[in-house]
């Protein structure tokens, strides 16, 4: 997940998908740290990870069954030269 919404939307996915885990990227200070509170409230510090990242340097290939990237979120520039894109298609499982 790329903005991690302050952690709702994996909050909400683990709550629905008990075998779900979930790595949220979060580059802000503020929410990230909301977000971490709110996962570490809802009990699911074990399932959902929030990382200090953006998603253009997501370095993990083939790691991920989807991804999602909340396009309200991104930067400008990444509908331009689509590296979000790009990074996001690397970083899920091929297809088995």
């Amino acid at each position: 997940m790329s903005g991690s919404v302050l952690g709702v939307i994996a909050i909400e996915m683990c709550r629905a998908y008990p075998r779900l885990h979930v790595v949220g990227l979060e580059p802000a200070e503020a929410p990230r740290r909301e977000a971490v509170a709110n996962i570490e409230a809802a009990g699911f510090s074990d399932r959902i990870e929030i990382r200090d990242l953006r998603v253009e340097d997501l370095a993990d290939v083939e790691a991920y069954d989807l991804v999602y990237l909340p396009q309200v979120f991104l930067p400008e520039d990444a509908f331009r030269t689509r590296t979000d894109d790009r990074v996001a298609s690397a970083a899920l499982l091929a297809a088995g």
